[in-house]
């Protein structure tokens, strides 16, 4: 799957996928948290998968959704993670575990039924309270990004031009991908 970022592109859509001659590519427009791009993707992952050539309706989104759902937070993991009525404190380290919003953790550990609506309503509220609803405080930093890059870019027999070439990208998007490289302090 071809994965592009569009920057400065003034859109109400946040992604789309599609298939050309055969490839998958999903675009997004990066707006989210990491944890929220996270669910974009798997979402147009399931788009993809599912609904390769049907056009948007609220059915696919949903089917879509649900997809996206089980790919990051698997029914199971709700079980096998938390107690019934989790904690805020537990929900967030098991958010932090799947890399997941906490939005989105909440959503899915009611949708399971391992929280009642109550419980439900009362998480949505302390987290929105908490900035959770337009942002992922303490979140990740860095966005998921295709590890191919850092290993072309680590070796030094590949220019930006070869490694363009050889995965059959215009030079200048490869240079925006490399140029994303993630930094660490040691």
């Amino acid at each position: 799957i071809r994965g592009v970022y569009l920057t400065g592109v003034r859109s109400p859509v946040d992604a789309f996928s599609l298939w050309d001659d055969g490839r998958p590519y999903i675009f997004t427009a990066r707006r989210r948290s990491p944890e929220g791009e996270r669910f974009t993707l798997a979402h147009e992952l399931g788009r993809l998968v599912m609904h390769p050539n049907d056009p948007t309706t609220p059915e696919a989104e949903s089917e879509a959704d649900a997809f996206a759902a089980e790919f990051l937070i698997p029914h199971t993991a709700c079980f096998e993670y938390l107690p019934y009525n989790p904690s805020l404190e537990r929900l967030l380290e098991f958010k932090t575990a799947f890399r997941v919003s906490a939005i989105a953790a909440a959503r899915r550990v009611h949708e399971v039924g391992r929280c009642s609506d109550w419980h439900y309503t009362e998480l949505n509220r302390i987290l929105t309270l908490r900035g959770f609803r337009s942002a992922e405080p303490g979140g990740r930093t860095f966005y998921e990004r295709s590890r191919v890059f850092d290993t072309i870019a680590g070796n030094d027999k590949y220019s930006l031009h070869d490694m363009a070439t050889e995965l059959g990208l215009p030079t200048e998007l490869a240079r925006s991908f490399a140029l994303q490289i993630r930094l660490s302090v040691v």
